[in-house]
C-alpha cells in the first residue's frame, strides 16, 4: 500500500504526465509541420515547370531559388528534424502511458500491486527525463500552456 504521501504525490505526478504527454505531442506536430514545409519547398522549387518559368527571368533568380533549396535541406539534416519527430512521438507515447498508470493508481491506490507500479513509474520517470534531458528543447510557455489545458480538463483550475 502507498504512503499518504506518496499517494498525494499521485496526482500532482497524473498532472505531470499529462503535462508532458501533451507537450511532447506538440512538439511532434511542430517538428511534423517544419518536415513538411521544407519538403514542400524543396520539392516546388526543384519542379522542372518551375525552371522553365524561370528560364525567361534574370539569371539571379533561379541562382537565389536553388540557394533556398539548400539551406532548407541543410536547416532540415542539421536539426535532424527525423529524429526530433521521432523522439518526441517515444516520448509523447512513453508520458502517455505513466500518466495512464498514475491514473489506475489514482483510482485504486490501496492495493499491494499500486506501491510496485509507483515504483517501476518513478524509475521510469528518471529514465524520460534523462532521454528528454539531450535534444527536447524547454519551452516554458509551450509547457505552461499544456498544464493549464491539463488543470482544466482535470477542474482543477
Amino acid at each position: 500500500m502507498l504512503t499518504e504521501g506518496q499517494v498525494h504525490s499521485v496526482g500532482d505526478r497524473l498532472i505531470e504526465a499529462e503535462t508532458r504527454t501533451y507537450y511532447f505531442g506538440d512538439l511532434t506536430v511542430l517538428y511534423s509541420q517544419q518536415r513538411q514545409i521544407v519538403t514542400v519547398i524543396s520539392f516546388f522549387l526543384s519542379l522542372g515547370s518551375v525552371a522553365t518559368l524561370l528560364a525567361k527571368t534574370p539569371s539571379w533568380i533561379p541562382l537565389i531559388l536553388s540557394l533556398i533549396v539548400v539551406l532548407a535541406n541543410v536547416y532540415s539534416l542539421a536539426f535532424d528534424l527525423d529524429l526530433k519527430m521521432r523522439m518526441m512521438a517515444e516520448l509523447n507515447r512513453s508520458w502517455a502511458e505513466v500518466a495512464s498508470a498514475y491514473e489506475q493508481i489514482w483510482r485504486d491506490p490501496n492495493t499491494e500491486a499500486a506501491e510496485a507500479l509507483y515504483k517501476q513509474l518513478r524509475e521510469k520517470e528518471r529514465d524520460l527525463s534523462t532521454m528528454a534531458s539531450t535534444g527536447v528543447p524547454n519551452h516554458k510557455k509551450r509547457m505552461a500552456k499544456w498544464h493549464h489545458r491539463v488543470l482544466e480538463l482535470r477542474n482543477r483550475k
